[in-house]
């Protein structure tokens, strides 16, 4: 731990709540001051991530800001167990080897070469990653690919197709994330967020988001696949197809019992999110299924719930044959949902709690009197330097702590230019996803690169690119969507 940095948060904190009063109303200048403690932290990682979500349950309530009964229901929010329920879903896909199954499944179609196994590689990992995160999803495809290095028949050291592999791993889980609102924390606090903020309106939910997200996401994967080509694959010869065995004959092995129960629920939990809505096509409104119930009683947090349960509760085989039923048990047991990240809840538990201390304060509207000089600044121009701003910020804090910095200005920024929250709050999520240049910008980043195949070199060449790329995609396919 280094202490400098660590004692640097709380004087930061006592010096502008006490010494420099930015706003003069004394709650709006300690959630001010709390809030530039936390970002110190969170982008000097003077302590661990955890560490400083404890801030708002002390800081708030010691203050006056708001009460401790007020601050600890933001900890665990109704969306919270969305997340859980998303957490349990790609432990069982983990346990039962389906992620081994649907990456196979992409190789034995496309890698026969070089370029095909990148693009097989990257659109695995981005499939993947649309239902698990992207740091789950690198970390178990990690495995894969260093066999699948290990099995090319010619000499790695000379190749640079087990760095170009590695990092399209590492990329393409990225961007799958974005796709989806489980597909990675920044949609899940923005999600959060935003339900907390407006709990009557229909305009965000799984099929809303997707709408906009996987189209930039779709043409992010093939911008990196082109990027990444460019860099490594110009010049690569082919690839002798039958050095690589383990993945193809993969494909044929006899589906397991475990796998075909989390199949079932995964598809299923995967369609009543994208149709609990309704769905809109041209000027015609197909309701969801969740007329059937009380209005605003089931959400996607009861999907994922009862997803969970069945994956923990419903006793299966434990191979295809045996019908003993001593042998019975369910996908999941107990101790495989304990490595549920208790730390990123509590991560989304503070920027909640934080996003709520500046609507009590009244810190938010402080901040929209200070935004309202950008109100004649063209929509397009505002939205690319809110993109520009999360993609620096994720680059060097995590993608988590860029959007839970961002939300609680752009809410009322949103309201000074008249425009709606979504057309500032959904870019901003989605660019806090672009941290591409840096081993130590995401977390999939950091992985591959601990195999020593990569070299900081290899992601500021790629991913300087891909940030400026994403950043214009984002800008103009939101413009286009939301202006």
């Amino acid at each position: 731990m280094n202490y400098i940095k660590t004692l640097l948060g709380p004087l930061i904190f006592l010096f502008v709540a006490f010494i420099l009063k930015p706003t003069g109303n004394f709650s709006a200048d300690v959630t001010a001051s709390l809030a530039l403690w936390m970002a110190w932290w969170w982008m000097s990682e003077a302590v661990h991530l955890m560490v400083t979500s404890f801030l708002p349950i002390i800081i708030l309530p010691l203050f006056g800001v708001a009460s401790s009964k007020i601050i600890a229901s933001q900890y665990m929010d109704s969306i919270m167990f969305l997340f859980i329920g998303g957490f349990i879903i790609g432990f069982a896909i983990e346990k039962s080897g389906l992620h081994k199954r649907m990456a196979f499944a992409v190789i034995n179609k496309i890698g026969t070469n070089p370029n095909g196994l990148l693009a097989a590689i990257m659109i695995s990992a981005y499939l993947i990653s649309n239902w698990i995160s992207n740091t789950a999803t690198t970390m178990l495809l990690v495995p894969a690919v260093i066999a699948i290095i290990g099995n090319l028949n010619f000499s790695t050291d000379k190749s640079k197709l087990p760095s170009a592999l590695l990092i399209g791993l590492a990329y393409s889980a990225t961007i799958g994330g974005m796709a989806t609102l489980i597909g990675t924390p920044p949609n899940m606090v923005f999600f959060g967020f935003y339900n907390d903020y407006f709990p009557n309106q229909i305009d965000m939910d799984f099929m809303n988001w997707s709408k906009i997200a996987l189209p930039i996401s779709v043409g992010m994967l093939i911008i990196c696949y082109f990027f990444i080509w460019l860099f490594f694959l110009k010049n690569e010869s082919k690839t002798n197809s039958e050095k690589i065995i383990s993945p193809i004959n993969y494909i044929h092995v006899k589906w397991s019992v475990s796998e075909k129960w989390v199949c079932s629920v995964f598809l299923t939990t995967a369609i009543l999110w994208l149709t609990r809505s309704g769905i809109t096509v041209g000027e015609t409104k197909i309701a969801g299924w969740e007329i059937l119930f009380v209005k605003d009683s089931v959400q996607d947090a009861t999907v994922a719930m009862m997803a969970a349960l069945l994956l923990m509760v419903v006793p299966l085989a434990n191979n295809t044959t045996s019908l003993n039923t001593r042998q019975l048990k369910p996908v999941l047991e107990f101790a495989d949902v304990k490595k549920i990240p208790f730390e990123i809840l509590m991560l989304f538990g503070s920027g909640f709690a934080l996003a709520k201390a500046f609507e009590i304060s009244g810190l938010n509207v402080w901040i929209a009197s200070r935004l309202e000089i950008f109100n004649g600044a063209p929509l397009i121009a505002i939205i690319f330097g809110i993109c520009i701003l999360a993609t620096v910020i994720s680059e060097f804090a995590s993608n988590v702590a860029s959007i839970q910095l961002l939300l609680p200005i752009l809410l009322p920024f949103s309201d000074a230019i008249n425009v709606s929250p979504l057309t500032l709050m959904v870019p901003a999520t989605l660019a806090a996803s672009l941290g591409f240049m840096l081993p130590v910008a995401t977390a999939p980043n950091t992985i591959v690169f601990g195999t020593g195949h990569l070299r900081t070199a290899h992601f500021l060449k790629t991913g300087v690119w891909l940030d400026v790329s994403g950043i214009v995609l984002i800008t103009f396919f939101s413009w286009l969507v939301y202006c």
